[in-house]
Formats: C-alpha cells, sequence, structure tokens
C-alpha cells in the first residue's frame, strides 16, 4: 500500500510504535504516529451537549461538570457515558419529563464500566504493563508514590496518561477509570 497514493490506512491502537515488538518494524515502516489523547474542556462539552446534531439541550451545567469529572474529556468515555445515560432515560415512562441530574450520573457509572469493559480491560491489562499495574496498586492502596522511579512515574503521566501530578502527590487522569483499576485490584 505504500506506494498507492489513493490509499491512506489509519491503525489505531494503545501502544506506540516503539512499543510494537520487531517484526512490525517493517510492515510498518513508511507509519506515523499521531497521538490522540484527551479533548480540551470546550470541545468535550461541544460533544456531551451537541453528540449528534439536532440533539436536545438536556444538560444542566451540573451535569455537564459531572460528566467532565468522571470522564476528564476523554471523548470515548463521553460518549459512552453519554449513549448509557440516554438509553437510560429512554426508559423512564416520559424520557425527557426531567433533565437529567448529577446524582443520575452517578448512578450510571456501574453501568458505563460494564458497557465499556473491553476499553477498560485493554487499559488495564495492555496499555499498561506488569510493573505499571504493581504501582499502580500500591498507590491504591498507600495513597503515594514514594520509592517509585521517576521514569516509570512519568511514563504514568505522559505516556500512559493514567495519572496526574498534583499539588503534593498524584492522582489518577479519569475517574472512571480509576474506578475498574481499583476493582481489579480488590
Amino acid at each position: 500500500m505504500q506506494n498507492n497514493q489513493r490509499w491512506i490506512l489509519l491503525f489505531s491502537g494503545s501502544h506506540t510504535l516503539d512499543e510494537l515488538e520487531s517484526y512490525w518494524n517493517d510492515a510498518l515502516i513508511n507509519a506515523q504516529s499521531l497521538r490522540m489523547t484527551y479533548l480540551h474542556r470546550n470541545e468535550a462539552i461541544d460533544l456531551i451537549r451537541h453528540p449528534v446534531q439536532e440533539f436536545p439541550d438536556i444538560y444542566s451545567d451540573a451535569t455537564v461538570e459531572r460528566i467532565l469529572y468522571w470522564t476528564n474529556c476523554q471523548p470515548y468515555l463521553i460518549q459512552l457515558l453519554g449513549t448509557v445515560l440516554v438509553d437510560e432515560l429512554n426508559k423512564r415512562p416520559e424520557p425527557l419529563s426531567q433533565r437529567p441530574t448529577p446524582d443520575d450520573i452517578d448512578q450510571i457509572i456501574p453501568k458505563v464500566r460494564d458497557r465499556g469493559i473491553n476499553y477498560f480491560r485493554e487499559l488495564w491489562k495492555s496499555t499498561i504493563n506488569e510493573e505499571q499495574r504493581q504501582i499502580l496498586s500500591q498507590f491504591m492502596s498507600a495513597g503515594h508514590l514514594k520509592n517509585v522511579s521517576k521514569r516509570q512515574i512519568k511514563t504514568l503521566i505522559e505516556d500512559k496518561e493514567i495519572l496526574i501530578k498534583t499539588n503534593d502527590n498524584y492522582a489518577f487522569q479519569v475517574p472512571l477509570a480509576e474506578t475498574y483499576f481499583r476493582q481489579q485490584v480488590e
């Protein structure tokens, strides 16, 4: 395909090219990496409020903030949460008689996690390695990352986008992913 100017192939995955086994080198010699990451806050709000054309204005500002909290502007998780929420609203006798509340968002988190199981499983089992899973397990039980190499912390923050640096500690970037990780550790 490298000599055909009318074709562009898009490969998507959770690993960078340098993380792949060496046998991929020949097959992907002309591949270019494009990092896909979290949306900017305004983009995430737009996706929440307007997932499709002519979507009704059903979200209060507080509900939008709750969705942003759980997803941290991760586009797949925003869409997943929105899908589960709309499915739940459609089960009501009059689906749009009430606007969804932040409590409605919190109540569907287990269903979101169940519906997105393949994403969360891939994140836990494949995106991060065994050493990183151990570090995250330690962090979840101890609440800190003492005695962890700066290289590993940097990888979990910058490359894997699992953690963020807070004022004096670390936190998970995506609380929704954290709930799955905690479930795996327990």
